[in-house]
């Protein structure tokens, strides 16, 4: 799942935090 890394940060640059296991590994 290479285009999960992706939209992680497409949804971090948005200023959203709707991805709760990005989150956690930003944590």
């Amino acid at each position: 799942m290479e285009n999960q890394q992706q939209a992680s940060l497409t949804i971090f640059y948005d200023g959203k935090m709707c991805v709760t296991t990005d989150v956690t590994e930003f944590q």
